[in-house]
């Protein structure tokens, strides 16, 4: 449980420095680069999330935190895999002809304001192929971020908020749940056994 408890510390203090950028009134690119990096330290709560349910047996609540956010962080996911994490040859194809404009751009070496446009209709592009036969999977309907960023800009910084809130929750449990060391506890043995570590590519998944 201690490997866990370091995890979510990481993705907290992540999340928390995401949190207090988009405060400080960001340049285009670097919202650019912050939207990413919400968009993959939100997935990595996703994907941790299975491995501490041990957690919820010390409180309910925060089983039900948990459930108010899942949606948001599958989205969330959805947009890491085609968009910050790798960028699908599928969605670019999609978005050039979703925004026609963009080929226009694209002629020109332009300013940080088309280079951010650029960025924008592509995840505007992500954000709208989450659909299936009855529509958008997540909001009502289309939506355009060069109009109108607002919506999901809102709806990521809440869900920072809330998965902030469900994190400090879920620490101090497993805080309780790990053995945590004091410094007094650092004695030679460890740094026997340090040196002792032989260092190799990790398998992914593992």
């Amino acid at each position: 449980m201690i490997e866990q408890y370091v995890n979510f510390r990481m993705v907290q203090s992540d999340l928390n420095c995401i949190s207090e950028s988009f405060k400080g009134h960001p340049t285009l690119a670097s919202r650019v680069l912050l939207i990413k990096s919400s968009l993959t330290c939100l997935t990595n709560l996703l994907d941790s999330e299975s491995k501490i349910r041990l957690a919820y047996k010390e409180s309910g609540m925060l089983s039900k935190k948990f459930s108010e956010i899942k949606k948001g962080l599958q989205f969330c996911k959805y947009l890491r895999n085609i968009f910050a994490a790798h960028i699908d040859k599928d969605l670019l194809s999609l978005a050039l002809q979703w925004k026609p404009e963009l080929k226009v751009m694209l002629a020109e070496f332009g300013s940080e304001a088309e280079s951010y446009l650029i960025s924008v209709f592509v995840l505007e592009t992500a954000i709208n192929s989450y659909s299936d036969e009855s529509g958008h999977r997540f909001f009502s309907s289309e939506i355009d971020l060069a109009f109108d960023h607002h919506q999901f800009s809102n709806f990521l910084i809440d869900l920072i908020n809330s998965s902030l809130d469900y994190l400090e929750s879920l620490i101090v449990i497993l805080r309780d749940l790990s053995e945590i060391g004091k410094f007094q506890d650092l004695t030679m043995e460890c740094f026997t056994k340090a040196a002792e570590v032989e260092f190799k590519t990790i398998k992914k998944g593992r």
